[in-house]
C-alpha cells in the first residue's frame, strides 16, 4: 500500500522512484526469490518501539525509556535496527533521494559490524553515520550468525524498513524507505543465493 501511495509500480522486478534516476531492485520479488532463507536468531525481550519520542535524556544526561506497550519477545536486534531507521528517516534531513542514497551507500559500505568505517568529517551526514555505526557496534555480542553478522543485521534492517510502509504517519518518508530497502536488497544479493534463476 505504501508503494502505491507514492506512485511506485510494484509488479515488476525493478522499481522506479519519482525524482530518482535509474531502476532499483524491487524488494517484493526479491523477498519471494529468497523465501528459503532462514537464519538462526536469538530472541530476547525488546522494548519494541524505540524512537525519538520514547527515549528521554535529562539535562544531567540520564536516559529514560517510556511507552512499553509493544515490549515482548522479539529478534534480539529489533530495537537497534528500529532505532537505526528512526535516525535515517526521521532525524536526518536530506534534500532529495539522491542525497539520501549517499547516506545509505556510506552505511552499506560497512562490510562487517566489527570493522567500522572511518567516516569523512566533511560528509553532511557525518553525525548520523557515526551514531548508526556506534549502534551497530553495540550488537556484536548479540548476533547469532558468527561467520557473517553484517548479513544478519542487514536482513533484520531490511524487514524492519519494509514494515514502515504500513504506516500512514511515515508516508512522507516512503520514497526513502523504498530506496533503502532496494539498496539493502542489492547489498544482500551478493551474500545470499536466491531460489530462482
Amino acid at each position: 500500500a505504501g508503494a502505491a501511495a507514492v506512485g511506485v509500480e510494484m509488479s515488476s522486478k525493478s522499481i522506479h522512484l519519482p525524482g530518482f534516476q535509474g531502476a532499483l531492485i524491487n524488494p517484493k520479488p526479491w523477498l519471494a526469490a529468497h523465501d528459503h532463507l532462514f537464519l538462526p536468531v536469538w530472541r530476547a525481550f525488546t522494548h519494541g518501539d524505540f524512537n525519538e519520542f520514547n527515549i528521554l535524556v535529562t539535562e544531567d544526561l540520564h536516559c529514560w525509556l517510556i511507552d512499553f506497550y509493544r515490549t515482548g519477545l522479539g529478534h534480539i536486534l529489533r530495537d537497534v535496527v528500529e532505532l537505526e531507521t528512526v535516525i535515517k528517516f526521521n532525524l536526518t534531513e536530506t534534500a532529495n533521494l539522491t542525497d539520501y542514497q549517499q547516506l545509505e551507500n556510506s552505511l552499506l559500505g560497512q562490510r562487517s559490524i566489527e570493522q567500522p568505517q572511518e567516516p569523512d568529517e566533511n560528509n553532511p551526514y557525518y553525525k548520523s553515520f557515526v551514531v548508526v555505526e556506534h549502534l551497530r557496534n553495540l550488537t556484536l555480542p548479540f548476533t547469532s550468525v558468527r561467520d557473517n553478522q553484517q548479513v544478519e543485521y542487514n536482513l533484520s534492517l531490511l524487514l524492519t524498513t519494509l514494515n514502515l510502509l504500513r504506516y500512514n504517519f511515515m508516508r512522507a518518508h516512503h520514497p526513502k524507505v523504498l530506496l533503502s530497502a532496494a539498496l539493502l536488497c542489492s547489498w544482500l544479493d551478493d551474500k545470499i543465493p536466491s531460489t530462482h534463476p
